[in-house]
């Protein structure tokens, strides 16, 4: 996956230098590497279906997760 225009915010936790932002496919765009398809919320901008937008989010959870 390409990740790209996205943001984090970092903070301390005691001495720990911590995420203190979500990362989800709101806060980034993201790309299929090779193919380039769209796997972020330009899918709804752009027209497709919730099913479709649901699918490609679940499919980015799995493939981070994974």
């Amino acid at each position: 996956m390409i990740l790209y225009d996205f943001k984090l915010e970092f903070g301390r936790l005691g001495d720990r230098l911590v995420i203190g932002d979500e990362i989800t496919l709101d806060a980034m765009r993201v790309r299929e590497n090779g193919t380039l398809r769209i796997l972020d919320k330009d899918l709804y901008r752009k027209g497709a279906d919730l099913e479709t937008v649901r699918r490609s989010y679940e499919e980015f959870l799995r493939r981070i997760t994974s």
